[in-house]
């Protein structure tokens, strides 16, 4: 569980990334004005896919949470967060404006994770103390740390401090360097030792409790269509016997970071950075589009578009205007558009946009940035395409269809390149076409 206090400035992506690390199953938050939590809740709540509560204080927000994150804007240094509120164990980042800590959370560290704080506190937690306050650096004294404590007999140079961590447990709080003990302890652990200290990502994926992770981020286009797709999700998971987790992860997290993920089993990838994977991952099945451009075919085609109310009816109207463009590694969105203006630009000898805006990265921003002027004709993937006006009809008197590029093989479900021969087969087994889902080939 997530505790968050804190609505303004970075909370919104703490969260966001926070969750895309740990998927909490319950997220907190809390701001002092009743306005400003809500609709912080509401809009993480819609964005994450999941319920997130707006709590009326501090003490319903942190207490029982395995993570606290303090991020309040105080005037003034107020201890508003209860050191009896922070369960043992839990990993707590206080770094609001002013301090909100008790002063009596170093003293009682042992009792809530035997960690001291970090740089990270308050002032008024860690004073020096008078002696040392009192008395003016002498030359090197304060940059070599000679001072002279009179409270008790001086035993050489004082210990050096690790970059401790808030209020973290265990050996893997955030900063935290790992010395020789962590690492035996690491050693030692026979369950995760190779996730921490060695990182095969084969071994990983072969762990006998692993569970996997689905994603449709690249045909999540609308909530209409997310919905569907974790609704495929859930049926996958249930009819193969593999235990699948619908993890969020929308822009603008890399997409890259989804497709080296060691658990993954099922998310959609581009074939072009699939051939140019070093160590590509495992195709396991590829949707047939209802309008494929060749019938009965997993393939697609870019559809490019203008604003419905422009002057443009042909790819060669929109020559020395704007082209937009998702990203670089993408093939419907950046080569399938080259490819298709190549015989243009080879007649003309000169290039044939006066700008190209990019990276746009999503097909709806591509769409946003039409609607709103900022480009005058952009390439969309046409599955992502249908599936938008699938479920928003509207869009269709908005936009309009001037040019559409060659087939291409369509982007298609895969899972990592050390996912088990058996969880992909049963994946394989369940997608085989079928009269649930008739539009998916293997």
């Amino acid at each position: 569980m997530l505790g968050h206090i804190g609505a303004r400035g970075t909370a919104y992506w703490n969260v966001r990334l926070l969750n895309h690390l740990f998927d909490f199953e319950e997220i907190r938050v809390h701001s002092r004005r009743e306005e400003s939590r809500n609709s912080f809740a509401e809009r993480l709540s819609e964005d994450l896919g999941k319920k997130v509560v707006a709590t009326e204080d501090w003490k319903t927000c942190v207490e029982g949470a395995d993570i606290v994150v303090e991020a309040s804007r105080l005037d003034k240094p107020t201890p508003f967060l209860k050191t009896e509120w922070i369960k043992k164990g839990a990993f707590v980042v206080p770094y609001g404006t002013m301090s909100a800590i008790e002063l009596s959370a170093d003293r009682n560290h042992d009792e809530i994770g035997g960690r001291r704080l970090g740089a990270v506190q308050g002032r008024q937690v860690r004073q020096p103390s008078r002696t040392r306050r009192g008395r003016k650096a002498v030359r090197g004294d304060a940059a070599c740390g000679a001072w002279t404590d009179r409270r008790r007999p001086q035993a050489g140079p004082r210990k050096r401090r690790r970059d401790q961590p808030a209020l973290a447990s265990g050996t893997f709080a955030v900063r935290h360097r790992v010395g020789p003990r962590d690492a035996r302890k690491i050693r030692n652990d026979s369950e995760w030792g190779s996730v921490f200290a060695l990182p095969d990502q084969e071994a990983i994926a072969r762990h006998p409790n692993m569970r996997h992770v689905a994603n449709a981020r690249m045909y999540s286009v609308n909530p209409q269509a997310a919905s569907a797709w974790k609704e495929l999700f859930a049926w996958l998971s249930r009819e193969s016997g593999v235990e699948l987790d619908v993890l969020d992860h929308a822009f603008p997290l890399p997409l890259s970071d989804l497709w080296s993920r060691a658990d993954l089993a099922c998310a959609f990838m581009c074939g072009f950075p699939f051939a140019l994977a070093t160590r590509p991952p495992r195709p396991v099945a590829a949707p047939v589009p209802a309008k494929a451009p060749i019938p009965g075919r997993p393939v697609y085609a870019t559809r490019l578009l203008v604003r419905a109310d422009s002057e443009y009816f042909s790819i060669e109207d929109t020559f020395d205007r704007r082209v937009g463009y998702t990203a670089e590694d993408s093939h419907s969105g950046y080569n399938a558009l080259r490819h298709h203006l190549l015989p243009y630009y080879r007649r003309r000898g000169a290039k044939l946009y006066r700008a190209s805006i990019g990276p746009l990265t999503t097909p709806w921003r591509v769409i946003e940035a039409l609607l709103a002027g900022d480009i005058d004709v952009g390439p969309l993937d046409g599955y992502a395409l249908d599936l938008m006006l699938r479920h928003q009809a509207e869009l269709g008197s908005r936009i309009r269809i001037i040019a559409t590029t060659d087939p291409a093989p369509i982007p298609f479900l895969v899972a990592a390149s050390g996912c088990p021969d058996e969880i992909v087969s049963r994946l394989q087994a369940t997608l085989a076409p079928s009269p649930a889902y008739p539009h998916v080939q293997t």
